[in-house]
């Protein structure tokens, strides 16, 4: 489990929790051991070295209150030093605390909603998580602020604002925070989070709808792009039971936009889904080291269990075909699954083989009702 970083995890895991439910919840109670702790020794961050020289590149390693992306490397000591990821500020990235909500409440749902040991034991630490997220709401909209650098598994792909891939997410959580709440009776911190839910809504819709799918962000020059993975979050409510984060109409025409321009309309809907496209069918090359003119193999899958559970089966299988094809036929990679592809000088270029976030794959069989 070390070095498992949980972003990544968030689509892997599918596998890991159809297939061995138990390490996983053993897995999620380590995350959630692990808020709590702080480092304050200074981690230089790549990132701002390579793209911000003008600011100071360190930052404190992990504050009180964040979920740590990942739980440390065997070369330091994996039982107590976490947050060892050296090209971001793990104390800004927004999706790691949503990610370790949701993942408490599926291994909760995947295992039959039994186990209310599991959720006594990880819901302090949720609470304080949920703390500092809320925080990060600088304006008071109900919805996490990005701040114009890469704050989420996308880490080349700066946001600014509130975005639709990390509010999705937030709102996710906060549903499953909800339904925690209400499993173990706790009548307060549940009205608590609706409060937070409702205000959080209330700003996804007036300042991200467009009306056809949710803005990139709303505070970018590159916010009208239209992101394969906008609504991760209404696909983890989906698979675990959760209300509705977004209206089913907006999510049905949010997934057939991304499914006409980020599937068909990327070299046919040969290779997946390309992570960002703007609405005229261009590439999103306004940063070009961004991950927007990326196809990822994990985020394609998860995107074909998304469409598969949300009623569109064949544009499913179409969608996961291009990758599968990709990998297995057009790259020859086989079990070198990478994280990404991406299209240079009409060559296919690979990066990151072996990658963990592919596992999504089972998400589709999850999506299908085997697990």
């Amino acid at each position: 489990l070390f070095r498992s970083p949980l972003d990544v995890e968030a689509y892997a895991s599918f596998a890991l929790a159809q297939l061995f439910p138990d390490l996983d919840k053993q897995e999620a109670r380590i995350f959630a051991s692990a808020v709590e702790s702080e480092d304050l020794r200074q981690h230089p961050i790549g990132w701002i070295k390579e793209h911000r020289p003008d600011k100071p590149e360190s930052k404190p390693r992990k504050l009180r209150g964040v979920t740590p992306m990942d739980l440390g490397v065997p070369f330091e000591h994996p039982w107590r030093v976490v947050a060892n990821y050296a090209w971001q500020d793990t104390n800004t990235l927004k999706d790691e605390s949503s990610n370790l909500v949701l993942k408490v409440w599926r291994d909760y749902v995947f295992t039959g909603r039994t186990d209310t040991a599991f959720l006594k034991e990880t819901w302090p630490h949720l609470r304080v998580t949920l703390a500092y997220m809320k925080k990060l709401d600088t304006d008071g909209d109900g919805l996490p602020d990005s701040g114009g650098i890469p704050d989420q598994t996308y880490d080349s792909w700066i946001m600014t604002g509130p975005s639709a891939y990390i509010g999705s997410l937030w709102m996710a959580s906060l549903e499953a925070a909800v339904a925690i709440a209400d499993v173990l009776g706790d009548k307060p911190a549940a009205a608590e989070y609706n409060n937070w839910l409702a205000a959080a809504r209330k700003s996804y819709e007036s300042k991200l709808w467009n009306g056809a799918y949710y803005d990139f962000d709303a505070g970018s020059k590159d916010r009208k792009a239209v992101m394969a993975d906008q609504l991760f979050g209404q696909f983890y409510a989906q698979m675990t039971g959760l209300p509705d984060v977004v209206p089913r109409e907006h999510r049905d025409s949010a997934l057939k936009t991304v499914y006409r321009l980020n599937v068909l309309g990327y070299h046919g809907g040969a290779a997946g889904a390309v992570n960002g496209i703007m609405p005229d069918g261009k590439p999103d090359e306004i940063d070009e080291h961004s991950n927007a003119s990326e196809v990822w193999t994990g985020v394609t899958y998860a995107l074909a269990a998304f469409l598969h559970s949300s009623g569109m089966s064949s544009e499913a299988w179409k969608t996961a075909e291009g990758i599968y094809r990709t990998t297995y036929e057009t790259g020859g990679l086989w079990f070198r699954t990478p994280e990404g592809w991406k299209e240079h000088d009409g060559k296919w270029e690979f990066r990151a083989s072996m990658y963990m976030r592919p596992l999504a794959v089972w998400a589709i069989q999850a999506a299908l009702g085997s697990r």
